[in-house]
């Protein structure tokens, strides 16, 4: 070989040698993860992207399944994903959490393709992995803002509705049951146009308890707010809420030794304590087992954002009372969790006619708010939390006059 080819040669391989450390320099820095798997799924090679977001070292990830590394809920998706690379050969794409050993899990895009070498040799497959994270994190808060939109937009709707159905038929069932009343003062000579009559006029009169429940849930019913230490008025309530249990069921209390005062009326809460129990029973059905009532103090940051009502509603005190029921039924679907406080919503038992609509109305006018978590299979809790009293609170603000439909925080 001559002087000029072996120098030739030198030249060559120097560039091969130089593109060789570009490609590798390039290989290494990438913002996305690389890895090369074999037919099995097994790792055989990985860039430092792909180790840092499978959370390990890269020379701890060949031989490993990057199976392993995929959140169990996510491995259906990713064998699905496998065979569909296996039998098109790819490029193929799916999103799936990776889980590591020093971080939370984190979303991926993976693309998949087949890499086979020319000539005899293993099947291999070419994995890209982007780390989406992020952008499952805005979907999500995306999702959540225009779910919060849509449930303020029902509320404004249901609010409008209810509230002009309430007054109007106010004024028609006074009208009704004036001259029902008068009918009777009448003397009326035939007995059984008597018991007619009666019975019409308590009719009208179980109409107008309806119609003053929507005003309950509205917020527009005017009652007088005091101090009330609830631990004292929880545990003499006790006694009358246990009479409503069916057999096997218990009701179990836990009290604080602390004192814990709302502003509040006594026959509001009761109200909401017998909903609250009485909607527990009916969820439990004849299942045995305990309905547990707790109270505790809180502080506004403890208190949850998810499935909160009303949906707009803000902690705006330095501390709040917590007043859990729990019970041991059948739950509550996911997607019925924002619908339970809608007047007359119903999913076999939960939240029949108006009961949860009332205590969501009545803990709206304390200034309070209400939370639900459940599910299916797993019993429910609703939690409500009201702004404890101190020596420079002030009650709530009497609730309006019912002249007018109003526009309330309301249900979920």
């Amino acid at each position: 070989m001559s002087k000029q080819e072996i120098e030739a040669l030198r030249r060559a391989q120097a560039a091969l040698e130089t593109s060789r450390n570009r490609y590798l320099d390039l290989y290494e820095q990438a913002p996305a993860g690389y890895l090369i798997l074999d037919e099995h799924g097994l790792i055989q090679d990985a860039n430092l992207a792909a180790a840092t977001l499978l959370g390990t070292r890269r020379d701890a990830l060949p031989g490993q399944s990057f199976r392993n590394r995929v959140a169990l809920a996510d491995q259906r998706r990713y064998e699905q994903h496998w065979q569909s690379v296996a039998a098109s050969g790819g490029p193929e794409v799916c999103e799936v959490r990776l889980v590591s050993e020093d971080a939370a899990p984190r979303w991926a895009q993976i693309e998949t393709n087949r890499a086979d070498l020319p000539g005899p040799g293993p099947s291999l497959r070419r994995m890209v992995i982007s780390d989406i994270t992020r952008r499952k994190q805005a979907d999500a808060e995306q999702a959540e803002a225009d779910r919060r939109h849509h449930q303020l937009q029902k509320a404004d709707s249901l609010g409008r509705m209810a509230g002009a159905i309430a007054h109007r038929f106010n004024s028609l069932l006074g009208a009704v049951m004036g001259n029902l009343e008068l009918a009777l003062e009448d003397g009326l000579r035939d007995e059984g146009s008597r018991v007619f009559l009666t019975e019409a006029l308590e009719a009208a009169r179980r109409a107008a308890d309806i119609s003053g429940l929507m005003l309950t849930y509205l917020g527009q019913t005017p009652v007088p707010y005091d101090p009330l230490e609830l631990v004292d008025f929880v545990r003499q309530g006790l006694p009358s809420l246990r009479t409503g249990l069916r057999r096997g069921q218990t009701l179990d209390a836990v009290l604080p030794d602390a004192r814990l005062v709302v502003c509040a009326n006594a026959d509001q809460l009761q109200e909401v304590l017998g909903q609250l129990v009485t909607n527990a029973v009916e969820a439990s059905g004849e299942r045995p087992g305990a309905i547990r009532l707790e109270l505790s103090r809180v502080a506004p940051t403890a208190i949850p954002t998810a499935h909160r009502f009303p949906v707009e509603w803000q902690p705006q005190e330095p501390s709040y009372v917590r007043l859990e029921v729990r019970d041991n039924g059948g739950g509550i679907a996911a997607p019925d969790l924002n619908q339970v406080f809608d007047p007359f919503f119903s999913r076999k038992l939960t939240g029949r006619g108006l009961g949860l609509s009332v205590v969501l109305g009545i803990v709206q006018a304390h200034r309070g708010a209400v939370t639900v978590a459940s599910e299916p299979g797993r019993g429910s809790v609703f939690t409500l939390y009201l702004p404890e009293a101190n020596a420079g609170q002030t009650p709530p603000p009497p609730a309006p006059e019912a002249k007018s439909p109003a526009h309330p925080g309301g249900p979920g």
